[in-house]
């Protein structure tokens, strides 16, 4: 039986150099979130355990095939469910620097900037940078279930996702404060 990611990285027609570069990804990503997130990241261990469980029992009992993608879909979802309700609301994305700029703005900074129209540039930021890594991993999916050669998407999704990484240790590193 394969191991759940080498089956499913092998499917995807990568080079050795891009499917590393998705694993170092996916790495960085859940140290990251279980930095920042921990109760969320128990939540989705959780889930994962108990849908894994869950086909495990209807694989043997039912004698029905199930996908491990399945499991993971499950687990994403009840993780989602279950974070929705017990996570506060706060964008922990470039939150360093909307509070650096809302204090400028606050302490008689430029004159004719609203604090709201601070906070809405910041939302309409992490708009566009998470629609665009969405799009740029819409399109490495459609493009490895299709055949294309998608290693060009990947290294753009990692570039923009490591960019944004990077300013956002960066200004929290510089500007201090909790970016959670």
């Amino acid at each position: 039986m394969n191991i759940i990611g080498n089956s499913f990285l092998t499917s995807l027609p990568l080079d050795s150099k891009s499917r590393d570069m998705v694993i170092r990804l996916i790495a960085v990503v859940l140290a990251y979130f279980v930095y920042t997130e921990p109760m969320i990241f128990a939540i989705f261990l959780i889930s994962i355990a108990v849908s894994a469980l869950t086909t495990f029992v209807i694989n043997h009992l039912f004698k029905i095939e199930l996908s491990w993608k399945y499991s993971i879909i499950f687990a994403l979802a009840v993780t989602f469910c279950l974070s929705y309700q017990s996570a506060a609301h706060s964008a922990a994305l470039f939150k360093a620097l909307e509070t650096a700029t809302s204090q400028i703005v606050s302490s008689g900074g430029p004159d004719g900037i609203d604090a709201n129209a601070v906070k809405s540039f910041w939302s309409f930021i992490r708009i566009v940078v998470i629609l665009g890594l969405a799009t740029m991993a819409a399109a490495a999916a459609w493009g490895a279930t299709h055949g294309n050669d998608v290693s060009n998407v990947v290294k753009s999704f990692c570039i923009t996702f490591f960019t944004v990484l990077g300013i956002q240790v960066i200004s929290t590193v510089i500007l201090g404060g909790n970016t959670v």
